[in-house]
């Protein structure tokens, strides 16, 4: 390419005096930093409030499926026992279970 650069002020963008880049260089820097204060501890609690309520819905869907199970298991006792008595022969007793 052989045309020349043209400087920056010549595009219409204002260049930034040599003082000033300084301190945009410290406010990157401060951005890039991670947060201390109030705010870093208010993120952290968020995040353990998070991870706990998390643990405490895992543990109650648990319980639920426990307690599913469980209903299950005595309906299918129930389905047996229903099932026996009706098929066996009409002179029987019922055996029912305990």
């Amino acid at each position: 390419n052989g045309r020349a650069r043209r400087p920056a002020a010549a595009h219409g963008a204002k260049a930034a005096p040599k003082g000033d880049r300084g301190m945009m260089m410290q406010k990157d820097q401060r951005k890039a930093m991670p947060a201390k204060g109030p705010t870093a501890g208010a993120a952290a609690r968020g995040v353990a409030n998070r991870v706990h309520s998390r643990r405490e819905r895992k543990l109650a869907l648990q319980q639920d499926v426990d307690k599913l199970k469980k209903k299950l298991r005595h309906e299918e006792n129930v389905h047996r026992a229903l099932e026996r008595a009706f098929t066996r022969p009409l002179g029987a007793l019922p055996r029912l279970p305990p």
